[in-house]
């Protein structure tokens, strides 16, 4: 049976015995009632927290997913709250080195920075705030990287409110070790550096993200136009019929003509087809023998006397004559 959270909390102690999977095993149910009433996000909590400390090549992202409840919690104006994130956060610190980096990866010092400089955060968040952030410096985490403490440290180390009397001392502590093993505030020319290569970065991304935009406007815009194009198209087309003088009379407004002469002729009709269906009547008198209809190749021409199915022409021309496709010179 599963302990209560009450009791977790009162036994707490059985953090610091001898055996560490003892300890392991009680942080998940501690940090599990700070979370939630709910049964199965507990479960789920437990589960997570338990991930982040029993394995050691655990991924930053479950342990931040860990530690952001105990980090929103430890702001908390509830006085309770905040100290039972404090003390959650402590034992997981003293406990997991993957937890510090987790804490420092996820930007900690900076919104701890935010914390102690903003007016009107209550007295035990500041204190809380500083207990773990002297929890990290004691559990050996990098103290490189709270550089940026040090003008806020200082301010609440030179405080004279009676009444903030614990902020004063911890600020006084951390600001010693952290004088003492040389760390210092961010230039600002650095950090000026380090924000105009960011702002670079951004501008390359914007410009390429700017581009792919294009193209794929460019993709969306050809796709539209093939779209268009493959539609159907219905109605009558214009055409012409393009022939040289000579052995034929051709009717006055109309496309009929009559040979006068017995001799081949090809009357090739415009426009040119590239794709699509195109339907084509003709009337006339048929069933001389000689009655070819098919199509030839874009810009070919054959003078009156040759054939279609004849070389050099019958390479770049199909024709259906007799029941039959020609195609080469040969039937199909």
């Amino acid at each position: 049976m599963t302990e209560k959270l009450s009791e977790t909390i009162l036994h707490s102690d059985l953090l610091d015995e001898p055996n560490e999977n003892v300890k392991l095993d009680k942080i998940p149910l501690f940090v599990n009632d700070i979370l939630s009433d709910n049964y199965e996000q507990q479960q789920t909590t437990e589960r997570l927290v338990a991930m982040a400390l029993h394995d050691q090549d655990c991924g930053l992202p479950i342990s931040q997913l860990c530690l952001s409840p105990l980090v929103v919690m430890l702001k908390s104006k509830d006085e309770d709250h905040s100290q039972t994130a404090c003390e959650g956060l402590s034992k997981l610190i003293r406990k997991s080195p993957n937890i510090q980096k987790a804490l420092l990866k996820s930007g900690f010092i900076q919104m701890t920075t935010f914390a102690l400089m903003e007016e009107g955060v209550p007295n035990h968040v500041q204190t809380n705030i500083l207990v773990v952030i002297l929890d990290l410096i004691t559990s050996g985490a990098d103290i490189h990287v709270m550089g940026g403490l040090l003008p806020i440290l200082d301010k609440l180390a030179k405080e004279e409110d009676s009444q903030k009397q614990e902020i004063t001392m911890k600020a006084q502590i951390i600001q010693t070790i952290l004088t003492s093993k040389s760390v210092t505030v961010p230039s600002p020319s650095s950090y000026i550096q380090e924000l105009k290569k960011k702002n670079e970065e951004q501008k390359k991304q914007i410009e390429e993200q700017k581009r792919l935009n294009e193209e794929y406007k460019k993709q969306i815009s050809d796709l539209e136009i093939q779209i268009e194009e493959a539609k159907p198209k219905s109605g009558d087309v214009a055409f012409s019929i393009n022939v040289p003088t000579g052995s034929y009379k051709r009717k006055d407004g109309e496309f009929t003509y009559t040979s006068t002469a017995a001799q081949y002729k090809v009357f090739p009709i415009e426009p040119v087809i590239t794709e699509g269906i195109y339907k084509c009547e003709i009337k006339g008198n048929l069933g001389t023998g000689n009655d070819w209809f098919g199509v030839m190749k874009s810009g070919l021409v054959i003078p009156f006397e040759s054939h279609t199915n004849t070389q050099p022409y019958a390479k770049d021309s199909i024709f259906f004559y007799a029941g039959h496709v020609y195609q080469n010179g040969k039937p199909t």
